[in-house]
């Protein structure tokens, strides 16, 4: 009766994170005249990473000659960079605020009509992890050298699924779980052949830091951390020098 009292605890959490996990958004319509995206229009990153964003144009049969482009984004998750025009594209001004970049072209004689025209390429850092984050587009204008609108200007917005970092495999981490009826938690080990900075980390599902085990340089030896929570699903981040570690968790009471 115990173990199927844990198969259900454990069948209702992960029933429970399906049903409250967001949808992967689905792709935008770039088929018609004055469609504006980013692509990739999802994509995946670690944190700490470095990415890039490309925001694409469907002119149609018309040229581009001027453009207003605004991208909003959440700065506690990504940073901005930097802003430069992309492969078919032209860049006369930017202006990035605390959410949001402002970027505007223009071009007296006008890009030659395209269903795919690259017209600006961002760089992005990624501060911390989220399930998915929205870069919102809006277009306050695009126009054709005779200042007609080119196409019906409507922006898609991006999104970036942002992770915990990179995991690597390697023989010096040797990392487990335990879990217990009567004293639950997660259970770290690990071996430093030398002398290293150490930082270990619990993490839940959402993302959010739950306490800190380790932060500083340790000697070489055996290590053996033990975290107690709550039931539930949590991720164990560990970092070694210059390396990062990720175990996933399940507490079981």
């Amino acid at each position: 009766m115990k173990y199927l009292s844990r198969f259900v605890l454990v069948f209702s959490l992960l029933l429970s994170i399906g049903l409250n996990a967001q949808e992967e958004p689905d792709p935008p319509d770039t088929s018609f005249a004055g469609a504006v995206w980013i692509s990739p229009y999802l994509q995946e990153c670690n944190t700490g990473e470095e990415f890039t964003t490309e925001v694409h144009v469907n002119t149609g049969t018309q040229n581009l000659a001027a453009y207003g482009i605004n991208i909003s984004f959440d700065s506690s998750v990504v940073e901005y960079l930097s802003c430069v025009e992309g492969d078919d594209g032209f860049l006369t001004a930017y202006n990035p605020q605390p959410e949001s970049l402002i970027t505007t072209g223009f071009d007296a004689v006008g890009k030659d009509p395209s269903e795919d025209l690259h017209l600006l390429t961002i760089t992005w850092a990624v501060k911390e992890k989220t399930e998915f984050t929205k870069l919102g587009m809006t277009v306050s204008h695009m126009t054709d050298e005779m200042l007609v609108p080119a196409g019906t200007p409507t922006a898609n917005d991006g999104y970036i699924e942002v992770v915990l970092g990179a995991i690597e495999e390697n023989e010096v981490l040797k990392t487990g779980v335990s879990v217990g009826s009567l004293n639950p938690g997660i259970n770290i080990q690990y071996t430093l052949e030398k002398r290293e900075k150490v930082k270990v980390e619990i993490y839940n599902i959402l993302g959010q830091k739950l306490a800190g085990l380790a932060d500083g340089v340790s000697p070489s030896g055996k290590y053996n951390l033990t975290w107690n929570g709550s039931p539930g699903i949590y991720f164990a981040r560990v970092e070694i020098g210059n390396k990062v570690y990720k175990e996933k968790a399940i507490i079981i009471r």
